[in-house]
């Protein structure tokens, strides 16, 4: 499963740049596969909360340790955590549901790892798709000072999924003034990643790919190196679309959008089958 490699890899670059985390709380936990990770590397208390039940056989946390909740409104914990871990869920929330996600995660925890889909993340766009800089005015609002200090690590690492080496930020509340003075400290050493694209380049290619789509695009009006461009990206958008595993997914997301319930249970069972793929399945039994 991408969350459990991916939290295989990055977990232990996380101990290292804090080493005295002893409580952890993952807010949009899934089955728990990070919390699984600071579990193995020593980490004593660990919360999952997810807005999705999990059968006890599925989750890779023990159940006491899971919580679900209505994601979609605040919410306030009875303790608070050394980091507060919030990975790719921010997306899946409505509109108005982000200032509160926000809010819940600061009166968590003082130092949070957090990240979402950026537009045009997924192919059939989730509510709330939004720029980092998006995210980081909400945690500003309640005295959060934005670090990139882990995507140079795992930029080119392809054991993480590329959606986590994308939007992964730390924040910290900037009371903490000796959190905030380590995190300046390993930024003013830590190399970003430079294979970056603009955002108003990346609308143009994404806005240039529906035109595509909708048969929309002059191509008279062209420079020859333009209609190379053109046809270059014409070509990568047939491969996926004419590829079996997007044809497949694509027919499944069509026949089962009208159905919440069904969606859920055939997300369980692909949780499931990548549990035993993977090998972890009948461990977490």
């Amino acid at each position: 499963e991408g969350s459990a490699r991916s939290a295989l890899a990055v977990v232990p670059r996380i101990i290292e740049l804090f080493p005295w985390i002893g409580s952890v709380v993952d807010v949009g936990c899934g089955a728990g596969p990070w919390l699984h990770q600071f579990h193995l590397h020593g980490v004593p208390r660990l919360i999952g909360i997810d807005g999705v039940e999990y059968p006890d056989g599925l989750l890779q946390i023990e159940p006491t340790e899971f919580q679900q909740r209505d994601l979609s409104a605040p919410f306030t914990l009875p303790e608070h955590f050394d980091l507060a871990l919030s990975l790719q869920l921010g997306e899946r929330l409505p509109l108005q549901s982000a200032a509160g996600l926000v809010l819940s995660l600061t009166q968590s925890s003082d130092l949070i790892i957090f990240g979402a889909a950026i537009p045009g993340q997924r192919r059939m766009s989730a509510p709330h798709e939004r720029w980092p800089s998006y995210w980081a005015s909400l945690f500003e609002k309640h005295g959060f000072l934005c670090f990139d200090v882990l995507r140079g690590d795992m930029w080119y690492d392809e054991r993480v999924e590329w959606w986590y080496r994308q939007n992964t930020f730390v924040f910290v509340n900037k009371q903490r003034t000796d959190l905030v003075a380590s995190l300046e400290a390993i930024a003013a050493k830590h190399r970003p990643p430079i294979d970056l694209v603009h955002p108003v380049c990346f609308d143009v290619y994404r806005g240039t790919a529906d035109l595509i789509e909708r048969g929309r695009v002059d191509e008279a009006a062209m420079s020859p190196a333009e209609r190379t461009e053109l046809a270059i990206l014409r070509e990568r958008i047939f491969t996926i679309e004419r590829s079996t595993s997007w044809r497949v997914i694509s027919t499944i997301q069509r026949l089962i959008a009208p159905y919440p319930r069904l969606r859920t249970f055939i997300r369980r069972g692909v949780t499931a089958l990548r549990l035993i793929a993977a090998g972890t399945f009948f461990s977490t039994l």
